[in-house]
């Protein structure tokens, strides 16, 4: 399964924003993989990827917790 999904507009440092969140199955358990390509805006093409990585870093710890009751 996947959801695929697109900014036109939003609160991070990046335009052209497209990502893709797929949950699949690994033993008895599942891995959810979320990626993303998108064009930095406003500050460097690092700066702009780590941003992004510790919001899909919250995102999954929010996922993990829910899933985990």
């Amino acid at each position: 399964m996947s959801y695929s999904y697109a900014f036109v507009e939003g609160p991070l440092p990046v335009s052209a924003y497209n990502a893709t969140i797929s949950v699949k199955p690994n033993g008895a358990k599942t891995t959810v993989v979320w990626t993303a390509t998108f064009d930095a805006a406003g500050m460097t093409d690092a700066e702009a990827k780590a941003d992004i990585e510790d919001v899909y870093e919250q995102g999954l710890a929010s996922i993990a917790k829910e899933t985990s009751r």
